[in-house]
């Protein structure tokens, strides 16, 4: 399956400050950054951790090509010493995470970053883009599933998420927190989870009347008395 690269799914300032950075020669020295985040709006205690896998798949595939380049330059503000830089761009730094599924506390790291400046500004929107996202969704679906005590809850979310890829690591995140399994079909690659069955309300009223047709899904339901929908 080919990668996507998604280095300019960046906020624009990452930019501007990092051609500061290798103007005044600060680009070379290395830094620390740490994702941790403050209180748990909900009360609830801890998050769990997801969203690492992506952030690794992008840190692999981050490049910038020539179009990139070409629409940097196209903005005046760059300095060519710069956009040569960003020519053979690749992160060279090194990154230590909790595992996802991991229970996390306030302000402690769920993910550190030591590289030198330029690489650790530019990744950080997408650092940030995909544990929040999925470390909100898994400690959602971790709080459902330890209220079900022990009764399955399936993933449901498709038709309410922001997008197909909002969908698709939603279902991953929600698998991260504790669902049973997912709704939807389509799941591509690693973001692999259990596939479960459910019934349509008007699939009851459909052709036979309400009443044979339920009669018809009752055996196939059986699981749904016992189950929850997230």
């Amino acid at each position: 399956m080919k990668k996507e690269n998604l280095a300019m799914l960046c906020d624009f300032y990452e930019f501007t400050m990092s051609n500061g950075y290798f103007k005044y020669d600060f680009y070379k020295r290395k830094v620390y950054f740490d994702v941790f985040y403050r209180k748990v709006p909900d009360n609830g205690g801890f998050a769990i951790a997801a969203g690492l896998e992506q952030v690794i798949d992008y840190i692999k595939e981050l490049h910038f090509d020539d179009d990139d380049i070409a629409y940097f330059r196209s903005k005046g503000i760059f300095d060519e010493e710069f956009l040569d830089y960003l020519k053979d761009f690749r992160f060279t730094g090194d990154i230590w995470a909790v595992p996802e599924g991991t229970p996390v506390f306030p302000n402690e790291p769920i993910l550190t970053v030591r590289a030198p400046a330029i690489e650790a500004q530019i990744i950080e929107t997408y650092v940030l883009l995909s544990l929040n996202h999925q470390t909100l969704i898994a400690t959602k679906a971790n709080r459902i599933v330890r209220a079900a005590q022990g009764r399955a809850v399936l993933e449901f979310g498709s038709r309410r998420a922001q997008g197909e890829s909002g969908a698709v690591l939603g279902a991953r995140a929600a698998y991260i927190g504790g669902c049973a399994g997912r709704t939807r079909n389509r799941m591509t690659g690693r973001n692999q989870t259990p596939e479960k069955k459910t019934s349509l309300r008007s699939n009851r009223t459909r052709r036979n009347g309400p009443w044979i047709c339920m009669g018809k899904l009752t055996q196939r339901m059986t699981m749904m008395r016992r189950g929850m929908i997230l």
